[in-house]
């Protein structure tokens, strides 16, 4: 897939308030919520792959958001990611992800107008960027 037909896919799944993967006692964003709900790189990922080491909860996901770490930066997305959305940089991922765990584009769980301009933004940002070195 294109870079931007998965923002596009990632805009249309999050026009279902149910199912953004978020925690809403902490406010947070995890990979895989214990509803099944997934985040915008997570609802990527290949079915048990290592998005179950760190959903929201686990030991390993809590350790590394309170040392400021994402998982971006610490696996191989090529490795974990579904064919279908390999081929791009982490950069394009970190922004999709941006895209998802930022309250400001959600209303109700909803994504909003802002989310929509930033998602319209994140298409014209990508048209330029060389997914050369992965």
């Amino acid at each position: 897939m294109t870079k931007e037909e998965i923002i596009n896919e990632t805009v249309e799944y999050y026009k279902d308030a149910s199912k953004r993967g978020y925690n809403a006692a902490n406010m947070k964003c995890v990979y895989l919520a214990e509803s099944g709900n997934m985040c915008a790189v997570g609802r990527c990922l290949i079915p048990g792959s290592l998005m179950e080491r760190f959903s929201g909860g686990s030991r390993l996901a809590q350790s590394m958001r309170n040392c400021g770490v994402s998982v971006l930066d610490v696996v191989n997305l090529e490795e974990i990611l579904k064919p279908e959305y390999r081929g791009h940089c982490r950069s394009f991922w970190a922004q999709l992800q941006y895209l998802h765990d930022s309250n400001d584009h959600f209303n109700d769980g909803t994504m909003n107008e802002v989310g929509l301009k930033r998602a319209k933004s994140l298409i014209e940002s990508q048209r330029h960027v060389n997914d050369a070195n992965i």
